[in-house]
């Protein structure tokens, strides 16, 4: 096991393509990380980014380029030389998306959105998170 626990976010739009969020405690890192997932050709969902979180998404959230507060590690944790305690691109997405219920709610969070965009909705009207975590706030 790589991940000690994982839940979906948020849906997120980036152009013509919707990206769902988890975050992810990987076992190796101190603070959790935001897994970027969207949805393929094919309908099967894939892992397209791994971020890491350097600050507080409250306290900034934004790529703030004096702070980088958002790194993507995806080639930094998929392409390098792999050690006994890594694993590979599939195993990690797969533990994310096997762990308890993120591949369902993903999935309907991804459709609801798509049915909100196909009525007109536009971004403040379906970026949104599942359940708050204690003192987290919801996007609307």
């Amino acid at each position: 096991m790589h991940i000690k626990k994982a839940a979906f976010s948020r849906v997120i739009p980036n152009g013509d393509q919707l990206i769902g969020e988890v975050k992810v405690w990987p076992v190796r890192e101190e603070a959790p990380m935001l897994a970027w997932f969207v949805r393929e050709a094919d309908g099967c969902l894939s892992l397209q980014k791994l971020i890491r979180k350097q600050e507080e998404l409250d306290l900034d959230w934004y790529d703030n380029d004096l702070r980088q507060a958002f790194q993507d590690v995806t080639a930094e944790w998929f392409t390098q030389p792999q050690t006994s305690d890594a694993c590979n691109r599939t195993e990690f997405e797969r533990e994310v998306l096997d762990y308890q219920d993120v591949a369902a709610e993903l999935e309907e969070h991804l459709w609801n959105t798509e049915q909100e965009l196909a009525k007109g909705a536009v971004f403040g009207a379906f970026a949104h998170k599942a359940s708050p975590e204690a003192g987290e706030s919801q996007l609307h």
